[in-house]
């Protein structure tokens, strides 16, 4: 899936035992109750893209809601004698980019002090390193930036200097 999308569209992520289906994504709605008729007409769009789906047997229904802010948030604050990984802000990429940041954030808790002074912000830098490090990826751009990918599915993308959609 890649951008742009709007307010309804369709995208499964498989896991061993499982596979999630997505999407809405509607601006301001915070209910966190699943709507039936929504999930039916997410089922059926994903089911258009891949129809091994129609049989599948649906396990559950969950809402999950994107906050997002203009980059993601993805640092480490000292609180009295613990620290605390701060790491939200990724909108609808969440699920996608979850690896990467739950190992970055492993790695800012694991930092020496001097690593974690000197890294305050996440660089375009770091990004590359964390992505490249992952089975698989490459680097092709994206909307001419640059942009990483498993088999040529894009999982992110750096927008532009300063700004990075992870």
């Amino acid at each position: 899936m890649e951008a742009p999308f709007g307010p309804a569209w369709a995208a499964y992520w498989p896991y061993p035992d499982h596979i999630v289906l997505g999407g809405t994504a509607v601006e301001d709605d915070e209910d966190r109750e699943p709507d039936p008729a929504v999930a039916e007409r997410i089922r059926q769009r994903c089911i258009e893209v891949e129809p091994r789906l129609r049989n599948a047997r649906v396990l559950g229904h969950q809402v999950g809601l994107r906050p997002t802010r203009p980059s993601v948030r993805l640092e480490i604050e000292q609180l009295a004698r613990a620290r605390c990984v701060h790491n939200y802000g990724h909108g609808g990429s969440g699920v996608t980019m979850s690896w990467g940041c739950a190992r970055e954030s492993a790695a800012l808790l694991t930092a020496t002090p001097e690593r974690r002074k000197a890294s305050e912000a996440v660089t375009e830098s770091d990004v590359r390193r964390v992505a490249l490090s992952l089975p698989a990826t490459t680097e092709k751009p994206s909307y001419g930036t640059p942009g990483f990918r498993v088999k040529d599915k894009l999982f992110a993308r750096i927008r532009e200097q300063g700004d990075l959609l992870v």
